[in-house]
């Protein structure tokens, strides 16, 4: 039975990459997997594919023939392919003992509103693949914290939606060192911890709040009995209910100074603001609480370029889908290397326990992949060393029981002419 993984995930989040890197990762531990691309708007893939949906439609000729933008084309050619599947079942036939991935375009409509690419992954499963969505999610998000709530719900919509064993995947964590100091460690982000926590930095005041601010505080020490005291306070609650209190200038008289009125429109500007913030605040919260209350979405972290982090997603796909089970493949793979146990046939790579201490061993001048390396490298030895020992050993047991069998036969030579001779006296 085929197995497969449907791959997904926001625009830039890196489909194409994880797809070519898996790729070549089952191929080093000798599994053989394919690359199918579903996006009809990736016509120029950096890995070669054995499918390639571009060879039935591209959203380019729908939008130069149906006059549509590039959304459009896309919903109408997924559309297009969910009514012609048996044309990539087809194409599919020479392929069907592999192992396959599928490069699924990335819109958020399809995995929102859209029933086309859910009937697409419906299909695929009657043929009898056994698939496992693996979504992927750029490890950027993390640096803004309305930005990673956003990526928690789309996650959660992309679960319900494909209705599908699902794995979620934090790309490009080995870039996370170039984004600067984030608020918490990374497996914070990862294990999808306390979000309360989070929530309170969304937006504590933003750029646009602070000039008017600003604003008002000039206008102030500048005029003359103008309006004392202030009104929120920079430093308010993270997600308060209250509402802004009543403008004391609703009656204006027919004519105030430049200054002061000055100073009231900056307040009032500053009021919205501050009004907007605490609602997407308190919406961020809501749909914080509404993740954390399920506890459906963890992510594993990921580098393409690090091969303990390729293994442990891979081990979370294939127990996801069911391939850890076959024992054939087990077997197959704990040949590769004399440290891994049967129970878990994997490739025995030494890596942290933490998804923070491995960002950490990522640095701009490249010494993180010299330092893997040179791990490989002891780790061959240690191997190598240990099959010339096991080699040593068996030849030793070998000669042995060589020597024990000629002891045995020249026993049984003697004692076999010591009883002739005894027979021929009796004669």
């Amino acid at each position: 039975m085929p197995y497969c993984q449907i791959v997904v995930g926001a625009p830039g989040s890196g489909k194409s990459t994880y797809c070519n890197g898996m790729q070549q990762f089952m191929k080093a531990i000798g599994r053989e997997a394919v690359i199918v691309n579903i996006d009809p708007a990736n016509e120029q893939t950096q890995y070669a594919c054995a499918v390639n949906v571009t060879e039935l439609i591209t959203v380019d000729d729908v939008m130069r023939e149906h006059g549509l933008g590039p959304n459009g084309g896309l919903i109408f050619c997924m559309e297009w392919l969910d009514k012609n599947m048996h044309l990539l079942k087809e194409r599919l036939v020479p392929f069907e003992d592999k192992y396959i991935l599928f490069d699924f375009p990335g819109q958020a409509e399809l995995y929102t509103h859209n029933v086309s690419l859910r009937s697409i992954v419906a299909q695929i499963q009657q043929w009898g693949y056994l698939p496992v969505a693996v979504h992927l999610a750029d490890a950027h998000l993390c640096v803004d914290p309305a930005n990673f709530v956003a990526g928690l719900m789309m996650s959660l919509s992309v679960m319900c939606h494909l209705e599908l064993p699902h794995v979620n995947v934090l790309s490009k964590v080995d870039l996370v060192p170039t984004f600067g100091r984030l608020p918490f460690r990374l497996d914070f982000y990862t294990e999808v911890m306390d979000l309360t926590h989070l929530t309170r930095l969304i937006d504590p005041f933003s750029a646009f709040s602070a000039q008017a601010a600003a604003a008002a505080a000039v206008s102030r020490s500048g005029s003359n009995g103008g309006l004392s005291g202030s009104d929120d306070g920079g430093s308010g609650s993270d997600d308060g209910d209250g509402d802004d209190e009543e403008d004391e200038d609703d009656d204006e008289p027919a004519a105030l100074p430049v200054a002061v009125v000055a100073e009231r429109a900056a307040r009032r500007k500053e009021k919205a603001v501050r009004r907007y913030i605490r609602g997407h605040r308190r919406l961020n919260k809501a749909i914080a609480e509404l993740v954390q209350d399920y506890a459906l979405v963890s992510f594993r972290p990921l580098s393409v370029t690090d091969k303990a982090a390729m293994n442990r997603v891979l081990h979370a796909i294939d127990r996801a889908n069911g391939y850890l089970f076959r024992q054939a493949d087990l077997a197959a793979v704990a040949g590769l290397d004399v440290g891994v146990s049967a129970g878990d046939a994997y490739m025995d790579y030494a890596s942290p326990d933490t998804a923070a201490e491995m960002v950490q061993r990522f640095d701009a001048s490249g010494a993180a992949e010299e330092a893997v390396t040179e791990d490989d490298k002891r780790r061959a030895a240690a191997a190598t060393a240990e099959i010339e020992r096991a080699a040593v050993t068996a030849a030793a047991a070998s000669a042995a029981s060589a020597v024990e069998a000629t002891d045995g036969t020249a026993e049984l030579v003697s004692r076999l002419g010591g009883l002739q001779i005894r027979t021929k006296e009796k004669q």
